[in-house]
């Protein structure tokens, strides 16, 4: 089965270096295995597609807004994702809870907005170091997920996508282990399961939090992830193809 893998540049890169990196990978990628992503800053959408034009890789914006139009300056719609041939978007992400204060009630809207335009979303979740040492991480990725789901319904997740990002790993260099991700992966199965099996059954998780190509190979082994979605390695053409080529 064909592993998703998205590569999430963050805020990184600029013309040249985005040009060098994209031709590597493409030069690096012989047989087209596996769902590839590139997920660049929103003002290099234009130019990755250009880019891999005659490559079946697709594009994940970083954000997306809740709104399709309107004043709500410095912000990209739904609409205008899909206007640009972009397929997937990244909703929830821990830099955005973080940083840019983002409650689950905000991202729940963003992402029925990103479904009803017909974009993919991917739903990041995680505990922080806190909550993972009281023990209450799948209180955390059940309000997470409630929050969508209890509003908008389980369907909202059907032909979507969740990544467990645990925070504590994120740039860490730490990452967690075949067994946090397998037991992550088994709730998050099982408690969708309770709404409707069908798409518990079909949803794809995947695991993020400084991952490198010698974790991936044991997590493919040991664990039921569908993928993977990259940080740092996203951004290293070595790295990034070695792992898309599992």
């Amino acid at each position: 089965m064909k592993k998703i893998i998205i590569g999430n540049w963050k805020l990184n890169g600029n013309t040249e270096k985005i040009t060098i990196l994209i031709k590597k990978i493409k030069k690096n990628i012989l047989l087209e295995k596996n769902t590839i992503i590139f997920s660049p800053p929103t003002i290099y959408i234009d130019l990755v597609k250009k880019l891999i034009r005659n490559k079946k890789f697709f594009i994940c914006a970083q954000n997306v807004d809740k709104n399709n139009s309107g004043s709500f300056t410095g912000e990209t719609s739904p609409e205008m994702l899909v206007d640009m041939n972009v397929k997937y978007v990244l909703i929830g992400h821990s830099e955005r809870r973080i940083l840019h204060k983002e409650r689950n009630s905000f991202i729940s809207e963003k992402f029925f907005a990103a479904k009803k335009a017909g974009l993919i979303p991917v739903l990041c979740i995680g505990e922080n170091y806190k909550e993972r040492k009281k023990g209450i991480a799948e209180k955390i990725y059940k309000k997470q997920i409630d929050c969508i789901l209890k509003k908008f319904g389980v369907f909202c997740f059907k032909n979507s996508i969740i990544a467990y990002e645990p925070i504590w790993a994120i740039g860490s260099g730490k990452s967690a282990s075949y067994k946090e991700i397998q037991k992550t992966v088994k709730f998050i199965k099982e408690y969708i399961s309770k709404f409707d099996k069908k798409v518990a059954k079909e949803i794809n998780i995947l695991y993020g939090g400084s991952v490198n190509y010698e974790k991936v190979i044991e997590y493919y082994d040991k664990t039921e992830i569908n993928g993977v979605l990259l940080g740092k390695a996203s951004l290293d053409p070595k790295e990034f193809s070695k792992i898309s080529m599992l």
